[in-house]
């Protein structure tokens, strides 16, 4: 008998359920979940207990669609649409996730092999192949903002329900809301085309004011008798798929527990995924998220003060973030799991090293987009503190294909050659290298005019 069979009799035959964090009295399954989004008060859901895994070197020792469908049911427990975790699995793991070797400290975890070239495919096309085998006598609309690749990711899951004859892929449909302003052209063509199934909705505004519109949809009563999904990290349904590369990178990585993780920060659902992950049992030394100049949680961290700032665009467009909708999820967390106190800090990069990182890595033989440039730039500095006890390596989470920022980042090469590898010139904003796609809808910050839109698709 396979260690994979080993585990499954527990697994599967336990119920769990998920919690409002706001409104602890409100539970539901993961299926209730996935469809709700957000609890009562607009409270985020999380597995109401992590319970840690057993057999984990058993765990680590599958292949990879095996340690995944043992960790879903794990998580998910007794649910209809659980006995297709291996299908969907099959489906959605269909690319790789290698761990490449900077140095002798420093390894990148390079996540943007997918479809739309980001880690979202991995959340993304968990959640849209769940909803797909979800009974279901309406339309699925997928509501969601993004600030560069969640839109591409979407749009990508929601394309390949085309090729798959066996379900009807007009049953579901997406609609994407991104700043007009802080996406890169490259972003813009995985989500702005013809297919009829997406409606991209361009905003003048942030990705801030993206989010707002979207949650004030799913509160909308107007729009009570529509079937809106979100797709964005607060619904649960991705961000558990999230936690699959953390353990496929235990299994690889030689010595977890003295790795600490980096990874680039906006809306923190991938730092909250790895705090997760340490929960369940996997021994990392530490998560560092590291933030742009949108430094909200680096600042409470130390000040222990919540002040938002307005939004600064940086060339690490994804997490122009000001108000990340997943930090209260880790300060539940780490209120839950006292522990996981030690394993957690946020740091912030600025514009100007993040671009001369870019330019260091590219002397380096790694050329890499902002948002990686950035989370190295963050832990070379935070190896030789040491920020986590016992952290004498680093895995960078890498988010992106650099191929998605190109103009960006041959701008910011250029300059930097122009100046004789000193200090690099200005290389604009995301969004001013090439022409942008022409979304299919464009706005300005008015809800009026999105609860129309949605009302007309219905």
């Amino acid at each position: 008998m396979s260690c994979y069979a080993l585990l499954m009799p527990t697994t599967r035959a336990m119920s769990r359920t998920f919690t409002n964090i706001r409104d602890h009295n409100q539970r539901m399954g993961f299926s209730a979940a996935v469809l709700a989004g957000l609890g009562r008060d607009d409270g985020l859901l999380m597995p109401t207990k992590l319970v840690p895994m057993e057999n984990l070197d058993a765990l680590l020792g599958m292949d990879r669609l095996q340690r995944g469908t043992a960790l879903l049911q794990h998580l998910i427990g007794a649910e209809p649409v659980a006995d297709a975790l291996p299908e969907i699995l099959l489906q959605v793991l269909d690319f790789p996730s290698p761990l490449v070797r900077l140095d002798e400290q420093i390894s990148v975890l390079e996540l943007f092999h997918g479809p739309s070239q980001s880690f979202k495919d991995f959340g993304a096309g968990f959640l849209i192949a769940w909803l797909q085998r979800m009974p279901s006598q309406k339309k699925r609309v997928i509501l969601t903002a993004t600030s560069g690749d969640t839109g591409g990711a979407v749009a990508q899951a929601v394309a390949r329900l085309q090729s798959d004859r066996s379900r009807d892929a007009t049953a579901t449909s997406a609609v994407i809301l991104y700043p007009q302003n802080g996406v890169t052209p490259e972003q813009a063509t995985f989500f702005c085309s013809d297919d009829s199934n997406v409606v991209s909705v361009a905003v003048n505004g942030s990705f801030d004011d993206c989010q707002r519109l979207v949650k004030q949809a799913f509160v909308d009563p107007a729009l009570q008798s529509l079937n809106l999904i979100s797709a964005n990290s607060i619904n649960v349904g991705r961000l558990l798929a999230q936690l699959l590369y953390y353990f496929d990178l235990a299994a690889v990585h030689p010595q977890p527990q003295r790795c600490m993780l980096a990874i680039p920060s906006g809306n923190f659902g991938n730092a909250t995924a790895a705090l997760m992950s340490c929960a369940l049992g996997l021994p990392f030394a530490g998560v560092l998220a590291v933030t742009n100049e949108n430094d909200t949680v680096p600042r409470f961290l130390q000040q222990q003060q919540w002040q938002p700032q307005a939004v600064q665009h940086t060339i690490s467009n994804a997490m122009d973030i000001a108000l990340p909708n997943n930090f209260p999820r880790i300060l539940w967390l780490l209120e839950q799991r006292p522990e996981l106190r030690r394993l957690f800090a946020a740091v912030r990069v600025d514009e100007d090293d993040n671009r001369q990182a870019i330019c260091t890595l590219a002397k380096l033989g790694y050329p890499a987009e902002p948002h990686t440039a950035l989370a190295w730039q963050a832990c070379a500095e935070a190896l030789r503190q040491p920020l986590f006890t016992g952290a004498d390596q680093a895995v960078v989470i890498a988010t992106a294909a650099v191929d998605k920022f190109a103009g960006l980042v041959g701008q910011i090469l250029k300059a930097d050659a122009a100046a004789g590898h000193k200090d690099t010139a200005d290389a604009g904003s995301a969004a001013d290298c090439v022409q942008l796609p022409i979304a299919d809808v464009q706005m300005e910050t008015d809800y009026e005019r999105l609860q129309a839109l949605l009302l007309r698709l219905s």
